[in-house]
């Protein structure tokens, strides 16, 4: 069984916003109800890789345990903790997954925002109690938004850029790494893409770039040196799944066939820092 949207995906992606301040009370039975429903979904992202998602209720711990969220986060009483098998993980499915899982709690008019290092791993790990296979690559808060921002949140998404995206002619182009994509040369992609560009991810890195050759688009992903800690470099590939969830749910809702596969091109315009990730295609 998939997750199904009611309202258009163009309209939760636009509303989705990173919430760090929420309101700290308790949700009624039936929101927890709705909430797990859709945590409980099985399917697997576009390597064929699952994840299981759990619902925390902070304050029901018996332990006096601290959140562990460095302070970026107030009023957060519930929690979506992200778990994996940490010897069959595909991060880029993780993070087509739990997109979808987020997008699911913004139609429903709660706060998330996605944390993928900003957390302490072992109080997480004790709330969920893990197996010794398994990790958490990510978690996110989920609740009722507060109406009042703190400072320290404007201070943050003023520091990474919060809303900013890239433009066009940074993240997508035509045939060549060479030549940017436009609109019009997209459609009937256009939206996806757009979508796509819309996409939440670590520090607003925004490391996808794509590559329209005839009716395939090829997904890269941007790498960096510095990136060599593993879970750094866990981030950014899931980053690219998140990307992919918004570019699929659209093209899927505009009635745009179409799969995920693996067609590298090997185009001789790729640069280095530049990694092949996934090809969409109609065949």
């Amino acid at each position: 069984m998939t997750m199904d949207f009611e309202k258009p995906i163009e309209e939760i992606i636009r509303k989705r916003y990173s919430c760090r301040t929420y309101v700290n009370e308790k949700l009624d039975e039936k929101s927890i109800e709705k909430i797990n429903e859709f945590l409980q979904l099985k399917e697997k992202g576009p390597f064929d890789k699952n994840a299981k998602f759990i619902l925390v209720d902070t304050k029901k711990k018996e332990e006096k345990l601290k959140i562990g969220t460095y302070g970026l986060i107030s009023g957060a009483r519930y929690f979506i903790v992200g778990i994996v098998n940490k010897k069959s993980v595909n991060f880029t499915d993780f993070g087509y997954l739990m997109e979808k899982v987020i997008l699911k709690a913004t139609e429903l008019n709660y706060g998330t925002v996605w944390l993928g290092r900003s957390f302490n791993t072992n109080t997480f790990s004790n709330f969920v109690h893990l197996d010794d296979n398994e990790i958490i690559p990510a978690i996110s808060p989920i609740g009722n938004i507060a109406r009042n921002k703190r400072n320290l949140d404007k201070i943050i998404s003023w520091g990474i850029k919060a809303r900013k995206r890239k433009a066009w002619s940074e993240l997508f182009f035509d045939n060549q790494f060479t030549k940017p994509l436009t609109a019009e040369k997209s459609a009937p992609y256009a939206l996806a893409l757009e979508l796509l560009r819309l996409a939440p991810s670590a520090r607003n890195n925004q490391p996808w770039r794509i590559v329209k050759v005839n009716e395939l688009f090829h997904f890269y992903l941007k790498v960096q040196s510095r990136y060599i800690i593993e879970v750094f470099e866990s981030m950014r590939f899931i980053d690219i799944g998140i990307a992919m969830c918004h570019f699929e749910l659209t093209a899927k809702e505009n009635q745009l066939p179409g799969k995920w596969s693996i067609e590298n091109p090997q185009l001789v315009t790729q640069p280095k820092n530049c990694k092949y990730i996934a090809t969409w295609t109609n065949k």
